[in-house]
């Protein structure tokens, strides 16, 4: 199955440009092509959309670009469950919540607002805290 998402990137001034992305995948196997119009990032594989969007992520990041979708928001994370059950395609919003309401689910390619945006890192430090695990 093959998907084309339109989204931005966002830079540390805010400017905002447009890119493509192109999403293969099969269960165990996906690929990621991304393309913006000045350059061509190329492919990234991996297991599931997680792991080529964070190599996605990382290489932007190189050149001091944000991914604006869903999955570089700094409060989403998939399980390791959501995970295998949507081959890495859809993560939950982690919030604190009452007991028995459970946490909203979103597709890690949709967009989000630049604002909302962060680096692999910081993501990943948030996460590492929301869940009282040590860094």
């Amino acid at each position: 199955m093959e998907d084309l998402r339109q989204l931005h990137t966002v830079d540390a001034d805010g400017r905002i440009a447009p890119i493509s992305l192109r999403v293969a995948g099969n269960p165990g196997a996906a690929a990621l092509h991304a393309r913006s119009l000045e350059r061509d990032y190329g492919a990234f594989t991996g297991e599931d959309v997680v792991a080529c969007l964070s190599g996605l992520r990382l290489r932007l990041e190189a050149d001091g670009l944000l991914l604006c979708c869903q999955g570089a928001r700094v409060n989403v994370w998939p399980s390791g469950q959501l995970r295998q059950f949507a081959d890495g395609r859809q993560g939950y919003v982690l919030t604190r919540r009452a007991p028995g309401q459970v946490h909203e689910i979103v597709d890690l390619l949709d967009p989000a607002p630049a604002a909302q945006v962060v680096s692999v890192e910081d993501q990943r430090r948030f996460v590492y805290e929301f869940h009282a695990l040590g860094l």
